[in-house]
This record gives C-alpha cells, structure tokens and sequence, in this order.
C-alpha cells in the first residue's frame, strides 16, 4: 500500500481494528515519524490522529466529499476532551474544524451529557470564533457557544 499517494487528500481509513476514520491526511515517512514520535514506520496523520501503516487494513480516496456531517474522527476528539478539540481546533483544514463543531451540536441538540468544563469550552469557542477567517466557523462556534452557555 503506498500511503504517499494520499498526501494531502480526503480519505476513508478502515483500520485493523474496524473503525473508520475519514478525514483530510498527511503523509508522514518512517524517518519523520521516527524522529516525531518514536516508531520507524510510515502513517497517515488526521488532525488529531495518528495511524500508522500497520494500523491501517485499507484507504480509499473520497472523492465526492464526506458521507457523513462527521464521524469517528471527531467522536475521539470529544471523548479525548478539551486539549484534543484545542488541537482539531488549530489545525490547517476547515473541513475538519466544522466537522469537530458539528459533532459537539449534535450531542448538545440530543442533551448528552458531556463531560466537558463549560469555562474552558466556551473560551475554546470564543478564540475559535475570533482567530477564524472562515465566516462558517466563525458562525457556528458562536452558536455553539451562546448554547453551550445556557
């Protein structure tokens, strides 16, 4: 499988354990992630993820876009909490920072209860919604803040 030729592009990973990441990727080399993170070996790195060449079972390219408003990507940043979303939050790719806003809409329009700390969330929101240029990021963190708050 030659991981490099998804540099860049929209994905859908399944993983040899069976989840399905889709998502915007880097390409990262054996010598980078050895350097980075330890392991010589090749990966597929998400906004928020790693996933090395032996964790990956196959990729296919996306090409039509996403097939869903978010997915298993954005379901572990939520469960990983407050630093994750921050990373999500300060990464490069727009697609995956409204992917990451509509994953946490969705658990608060369904009142799921998350374990989250309101202050640090709606600050979270409130430099996103300031630091973006993107005026669809910049609308939906601010809803999401003000519902966040009540």
């Amino acid at each position: 499988m030659n991981l490099h030729k998804f540099d860049g592009k929209r994905v859908r990973v399944t993983t040899v354990w069976g989840d399905v990441i889709d998502g915007i990727c880097q390409h990262n080399s054996a010598e980078y992630n050895e350097h980075e993170f330890g392991p010589f070996e090749e990966g597929l790195q998400f906004s928020s993820l790693l996933l090395y060449k032996s964790d990956i079972k196959n990729v296919r390219l996306l090409k039509k876009g996403f097939p869903t408003p978010f997915g298993k990507l954005e379901e572990m940043a939520v469960e990983d909490g407050v630093d994750m979303m921050e990373e999500v939050f300060l990464c490069e790719e727009d697609e995956h920072i409204l992917r990451l806003l509509r994953c946490l809409k969705h658990h608060l329009d369904l009142q799921h209860r998350l374990e989250l700390p309101r202050d640090e969330m709606s600050d979270l929101l409130l430099q996103l919604r300031d630091s973006t240029k993107n005026p669809q990021i910049r609308d939906a963190a601010e809803q999401l803040r003000k519902k966040w708050n009540t």
